[in-house]
């Protein structure tokens, strides 16, 4: 550390009297400044340099965001998903909507949601109200109340988003895309639904079922 503030420091400060000042040898110090460099050092330097260059060509911007998905508890179908950069109650509203084109429920669906602040929002409530929907939260640090849903982000992590790297959000929510609608809905089968996928088992009769027992409710969280 000595010989590395003389080098810096030798436009300003003779070698000599540095060396003295610090109680080191001009010897020892033009000894160290041979010395090859080590080849952790040179590693170090690439690491740093191709951060720099990762960096600059992304701008700096972060490549993390939120996924808010909507699933019908009864079929485990993923009816509305939205990605955004932040957890904002906009996102949520979004994907409720899109659901709610999806399957046009009557009143009195169940909306079911952990305590985040968006799912409070006035403005995520009076859509609720304009549907004439019924919230439903989680009990206070119970993740386990929100157990569909955490069972479907431990899936798409293990599954596809450990796997990727994305270069950029577009990239990412096409990739989400054919997870959810091309695979997860239509593919992957369930063993609460009789090893069937969610389309197959809505197809099969579910929907009918669920709609004449009108005992359906969306659960929901987001991720990231």
């Amino acid at each position: 550390m000595k010989f590395k503030f003389i080098e810096n420091n030798r436009p300003s400060f003779p070698v000599k009297k540095m060396c003295q000042v610090l109680s080191v040898s001009p010897s020892g110090y033009y000894r160290w400044k041979k010395a090859p460099i080590s080849k952790r050092k040179v590693e170090n330097q690439k690491l740093r340099e191709r951060t720099k260059e990762l960096y600059s060509q992304h701008k700096g911007i972060k490549k993390w965001h939120y996924l808010t998905v909507i699933i019908d508890l009864f079929s485990r179908f993923v009816v509305g998903w939205d990605l955004s950069e932040s957890l904002e109650r906009h996102s949520s509203i979004r994907a409720l909507n899109k659901a709610i084109l999806r399957r046009r429920p009557s009143p009195g669906l169940m909306i079911h949601s952990d305590r985040g602040v968006q799912y409070v929002s006035s403005d995520f409530r009076a859509v609720l109200q304009k549907h004439g929907f019924i919230q439903s939260m989680s009990r206070k640090g119970n993740c386990w109340d929100n157990a569909v849903a955490e069972s479907f982000f431990h899936t798409i992590k293990t599954q596809m988003i450990h796997h990727c790297k994305f270069q950029n959000v577009a990239e990412a929510e096409q990739a989400i895309f054919n997870y959810i609608e091309v695979y997860y809905n239509c593919r992957r089968k369930h063993s609460t639904n009789g090893y069937k996928s969610p389309a197959q088992y809505e197809l099969d009769g579910g929907v009918i079922e669920r709609r004449l027992n009108r005992d359906s409710t969306f659960m929901w969280q987001d991720h990231h």
